[in-house]
């Protein structure tokens, strides 16, 4: 049995979460795992509008955003393997440890944010 089995790559569009994917991807070929592409759509927060939003328009905004996430994450190019691709909806942490745990995942590749090091220091990133 192999000690890496199954890894789990979220992705969130970013330059850095694209590169991790690809190394994800490189890397299920290497030790021929099995792959899975996760992206989280957080919820929409219309913090800053004067008034609030009907439940219809959240909804139509929602399913427009998952609509253009499922595009992304079914256009993003990993080479080496066939990934399987998943979409999912709330707290991206909560959600990708949600899969981690369901897929019984060996091994979780996850970009940084894209902060420089200061960034990381003072928590911007």
């Amino acid at each position: 049995m192999a000690l890496v089995e199954r890894i789990l790559a979220p992705v969130d569009f970013s330059g850095p979460s694209r590169h991790s994917a690809t190394y994800a991807g490189e890397l299920a070929q290497r030790l021929q795992a099995a792959l899975t592409l996760l992206h989280v759509a957080e919820p929409i927060a219309l913090e800053y509008s004067m008034v609030g939003p009907t439940e219809r328009i959240l909804e139509d905004l929602t399913e427009a955003r998952l609509v253009a996430r499922r595009e992304q994450l079914d256009a993003l190019s990993v080479p080496g393997t066939v990934a399987r691709r998943e979409l999912a909806s709330g707290d991206a942490a909560t959600r990708i440890l949600d899969v981690a745990k369901r897929e019984r995942t060996d091994l979780i590749v996850l970009a940084t944010r894209g902060a420089n090091p200061i960034q990381r220091v003072l928590g911007l990133g």
